[in-house]
């Protein structure tokens, strides 16, 4: 096998790497987040910083952010107080190898895009150092693509001296196909550092390093200048601001100036104000595998005389881990325009912080918050500020009937989801369903057709809209089958039973031979002042044709498509109810839900509650109808199994006892409990 391997590498070429494409998919994994790359920029850039703080060093511990403008334009990333990028020059099969904390300068070069699972620094490396050099204005981002042009590619420089006095001078470039990195060591780095900056900078002569990228985009050096970027940083690193355990300054063109906490954040008032209604939880907690974990809150609401939304930056509850502000978290279940004028802070211990490290996304932007600690920690968050709305706030729940209603809707949209599967397998749930035998011949095309789309209701699968909904996709498609040009009168109105309320479309056509027209996609308001009666309502689709009627087909062409206002429609299928159950501490814990039979032998879907699938969801009815019809779908072959012989069966067509099939559901559900705890 190796004499194969041997031969197939003996003159071999390398696969080019699109390096443009790469740093494209780097960027998009920020904005894909909703991160602005200016911040990124920042958050990326200090938190290599702090990774590299020496906290026995005398010097002052400090990054400054510097602008050139002149003959050499340039963003300089610059700390002090750190160790400096460390370590060997790495070699080629090194690059995409795993290193050790002090191997900073390998680190900075590496390709292994990994997360340092045990350190503890804030972040990933690999991805950051190309977040920075898509600063280079060099670097053309196009709608789908980024461009280089290989005789003038973006470059970045970082330069460094360590702690035994060696200067170290490092370049990366980026070209269409290639990344080449070199470096240079002692005096003949102090002489490349002033040619390649055209005299502009010296060796960097002090402890640390310094990320050097010319020629920067034009969005950054504005957020430099207009104060964008302070503010931003002064948002980003506001706890470890305020507590100065870090100074951050901006620098253009030799005028310095050191970065505040955000003056809002910092302002949070300690007691209600015209302005301010406040919420301070210096002393909060949770509990976690009997585990109590402290949590500190800060957050206040902005008086709706004063304002209407809080500053978009600070919008919600910052969540700082290790200083450093990742997302931000809001109570979806608040209305938005009261949510959004609620902003401020939230700290954890040091055990919830590594616990939020291990979930964190490696741009820094977000948290998965699907199970464990995280899970909980955002839980509490989430009713801490829902607590602060009932008690502060004058906010008041929706009532007990309301939340019915909604329940009640999205329970008929997942039966509905799961009936309409049912079908689709021609299940009915009273043994072998005698065969549908099609005597048409579907050669023979009628003259004319009118085809009228499925409509588009607010909850899929279920044809109810209320008050202040839409209904939408309403359109329909006239085909002419015949070799002559006809017109004739297209018309969509609302009907009631028999009685047209109004009209919602109306065009004179004309269709030539062996085409088709098809009318525009619309949507409808549902009011009470056109819909005064709450039933059952319908779209009705008419085609007249002009003239005397050459067709073998009655005149008008019409079509229905019902649907219901403030009403529930009956769908028929298989399941005749869906009704939620709480099946802890019972021998059915393990299962998702389960199908079975009631007294009338009608089939009914029971949902388990507790199960920790279904508590994943941050709004779980919210989720019902997609979640049922997933859960519902090996119940839907387990009644295959039960009510058909094998010779007669649908879906499923091995011979399996439908306990041993119960069983195989059981354990799906187990492994589901175990990946959501």
């Amino acid at each position: 096998m190796q004499s194969n391997i041997a031969t197939v590498l003996a003159g071999s070429r390398s696969t080019p790497v699109n390096w443009p494409g790469v740093i494209r998919g780097i960027v998009d994994n920020y904005t894909a987040l909703g991160a602005d790359l200016v911040d990124a920029f920042q958050k990326d850039g200090i938190q290599n910083a702090i990774d590299a703080k020496d906290s026995s060093s005398s010097e002052e511990f400090r990054v400054v952010i510097r602008l050139l403008e002149g003959r050499f334009s340039a963003v300089i990333l610059e700390d002090y107080g750190t160790y400096g990028l460390t370590g060997r020059i790495l070699t080629k099969d090194e690059m995409q190898k795993d290193l050790r904390e002090n191997e900073r300068w390998g680190r900075f070069e590496s390709l292994a895009f990994r997360k340092n699972r045990h350190g503890k620094s804030l972040g990933a490396r690999g991805q950051g150092k190309f977040l920075l050099l898509s600063m280079s204005n060099k670097l053309d981002f196009q709608s789908e693509k980024s461009v280089i042009i290989d005789d003038n590619p973006p470059v970045m420089y970082y330069d460094t001296l360590r702690e035994d006095g060696k200067y170290r001078l490092g370049a990366r470039v980026v070209k269409e196909t290639e990344s080449p990195i070199n470096h240079w060591e002692g005096e003949d780095a102090k002489v490349k550092i002033k040619d390649f900056t055209y005299g502009t900078l010296d060796p960097i002569d002090h402890r640390g390093s310094r990320i050097i990228i010319p020629d920067p985009r034009p969005e950054l050096v504005k957020a430099i200048k207009e104060g964008d970027l302070e503010l931003s940083i002064g948002v980003t690193w506001f706890p470890l601001l305020t507590r100065k355990d870090v100074d951050i300054s901006i620098e253009v063109n030799g005028t310095e100036k050191s970065v505040l906490p955000d003056n809002r954040l910092l302002n949070i008032p300690v007691s209600d104000t015209n302005e301010f209604i406040v919420w301070n939880r210096n002393k909060g907690s949770f509990r976690f595998n009997n585990q109590k974990r402290e949590v500190k809150v800060k957050m206040c609401c902005l008086n709706e005389d004063y304002y209407r939304a809080s500053s978009e930056d600070i919008r919600h509850l910052a969540i700082y881990r290790s200083g450093m502000k990742v997302m931000s978290i809001s109570n979806p279940q608040l209305p938005k325009e009261l949510m959004d004028r609620i902003f401020g802070t939230v700290e954890v211990d040091s055990i919830t912080e590594k616990a939020l490290q291990a979930v964190e996304d490696p741009t820094h932007y977000n948290f998965d918050f699907s199970k464990g600690i995280a899970k909980k920690f955002k839980t509490y968050v989430e009713t801490e500020i829902m607590v602060f709305a009932k008690e502060k706030l004058g906010y008041l729940e929706q009532s007990e009937e309301q939340r019915r209603k909604k329940r009640t809707k999205a329970e008929r949209s997942a039966l509905n989801i799961i009936n309409e599967l049912s079908r689709d397998f021609k299940l009915t749930g009273v043994g072998p369903a005698v065969p549908h035998i099609d005597i048409e011949n579907q050669n023979d095309k009628p003259d004319l057709q009118l085809k009228a789309y499925k409509l588009g209701f607010p909850l899929p699968s279920f044809r109810r809209v209320d008050y202040g909904e839409e209904l939408g996709n309403i359109k329909c498609e006239v085909a002419n089958n015949m070799e002559t040009t006809i017109s004739g009168n297209v018309e969509i109105s609302i009907q009631e039973t028999r009685k047209k309320t109004h009209m919602v479309y109306q065009k004179r056509i004309d269709i030539r031979s062996n085409s088709r027209f098809k009318t525009p996609e619309l949507s409808l308001s549902v009011n009470s002042t056109d819909f005064k009666k709450v039933g059952k309502y319908f779209v009705k689709y008419k085609f007249t044709m002009d003239g005397e009627n050459e067709t073998n087909l009655k005149m008008p062409l019409t079509r229905k498509k019902p649907f219901w206002v403030e009403d529930d429609p009956l769908e028929k299928g298989i399941f005749k109810e869906l009704v939620p159950v709480d099946f802890e501490g019972t021998s059915y814990a393990d299962f998702t839900g389960k199908a079975e039979q009631n007294e009338q032998r009608n089939w009914i879907f029971q949902y388990n509650i507790t199960h920790p699938a279904y508590l994943s969801y941050e709004n779980p009815e919210a989720n019902l109808p997609d979640y049922v019809a997933e859960k519902a779908i090996p119940w839907l072959v387990y009644i295959d199994v039960v009510e058909n012989d094998l010779e007669d069966r649908k879906i499923f067509h091995q011979d399996l006892e439908p306990a041993a099939f119960m069983e195989m559901i059981r354990s799906v559900g187990l492994v589901e409990r175990n990946l959501y705890i």
